[in-house]
């Protein structure tokens, strides 16, 4: 697909705000639908998004006001009447990510969606509706490395995110719309030197330091991948004029996953620890395990923070991503593992005591 006419959502996020220059790089004209807020109209919320990436221009980008979670897509008549004449794509990658908050995630998440589809039965000239969904929304399956068939399930989920996303999955399926399904596994923000997206998903590690042990298996796997990968595959194979699949994972996969043991010992050293921090699988975590290492008020407040990601820390599941590498031409070299810069994002944080870098070697020293 060449010098596609593209309409993005989301593009005021982590992966969207990675997309959108992509997108641009290869030629593409990109209209983005972003919500006014805070006084600022959608232009500046773009710029100050592409700021956040060392970008200062947004050539080809056009900022239209709008909201997937308003029926029209919250667009005006001029706007709407343009879009439905020019867009041959639609990219979706707009969400609410919240684990608790189910009304938040069934407005955006599946309303939003419903919003999409409406809109793209009218546009004359749509090759595809682009979904970005969720590698997880498989649902609450332990102990597996999954493929791309393996459906999506609105049923026995662990958190309101990944069950809207997989509701969300089956209405662009069932569409009748030509589609694409993308799924990530877990993106963090390697590369961008931004302590609020860092902070996005590793706000609980600082809080580790103050637990003795965990009901975590060391064992179990996660597929963790980098922005950068993430939106380079999606820029890639959205804007192609034919994929040889409709669904792709975009993961780590097994060859580039790692273990929440791996990720603690990171984690250890990076802070220093005098004592290591001890993951216990679940089934050995009892009534008087959980008395011995959670006694303190900041031990109860972080481990009541921490119950809702828990199940998701003990899946012990990885995304096979052979189809994406087949497709990308990618080695699974390429991916950079995720204990390889989990250290620079935990820096970028601000950490109270974070490790020092011995100048010579590069590589972390334990204070």
């Amino acid at each position: 697909m060449n010098q596609s006419n593209i309409l993005l959502t989301g593009a005021t996020g982590l992966l969207g705000g990675e997309l959108l220059p992509r997108l641009l790089a290869r030629g593409h004209r990109v209209w983005t639908l972003v919500r006014p807020r805070n006084g600022r109209d959608p232009a500046a919320r773009i710029a100050q998004r592409l700021a956040r990436s060392g970008l200062h221009s947004a050539r080809s980008a056009t900022a239209v006001a709008g909201d997937v979670t308003q029926p029209g897509l919250g667009l005006s008549a001029a706007d709407s009447g343009e879009l439905r004449a020019e867009l041959d794509l639609i990219i979706h990658a707009a969400a609410e990510l919240s684990f608790t908050h189910e009304q938040k995630c069934r407005t955006t998440n599946l309303s939003g969606v419903q919003h999409v589809v409406d809109f793209a039965r009218n546009c004359r000239r749509l090759v595809r509706i682009a979904y970005v969904g969720t590698a997880y929304s498989v649902g609450a399956v332990r102990n597996r490395c999954l493929g791309e068939d393996e459906a999506a399930t609105a049923g026995g989920h662990w958190n309101a995110y990944t069950r809207t996303k997989a509701e969300a999955e089956e209405t662009v399926r069932a569409s009748g719309l030509p589609f694409l399904v993308l799924k990530p596994s877990i993106i963090l923000s390697k590369g961008l030197h931004d302590r609020a997206f860092a902070r996005t998903i590793l706000w609980f590690i600082p809080l580790l330091n103050q637990m003795p042990a965990l009901p975590v298996d060391p064992r179990s796997r996660l597929d963790i991948v980098p922005v950068g990968f993430v939106a380079d595959a999606i820029a890639d194979l959205a804007t192609r004029r034919a994929t040889a699949f409709d669904t792709y994972h975009v993961s780590a996969g097994e060859a580039r996953s790692a273990s929440c043991g791996e990720i603690g010992r990171v984690v250890d050293r990076y802070f220093g620890r005098t004592e290591a921090l001890r993951l216990i699988a679940p089934e050995a975590w009892t009534g008087s395990t959980h008395r011995e290492h959670v006694r303190t008020p900041s031990q109860r407040m972080t481990f009541h923070r921490m119950r809702p990601y828990l199940p998701f820390l003990n899946m012990n599941v990885v995304y096979d991503n052979q189809r994406l590498l087949a497709e990308t031409g990618q080695a699974p070299a390429g991916i950079a593992r995720m204990t390889e810069y989990l250290p620079s994002l935990l820096d970028l944080m601000g950490n109270p005591e974070p490790a020092r870098r011995d100048s010579a070697a590069g590589q972390l020293v334990a204070i």
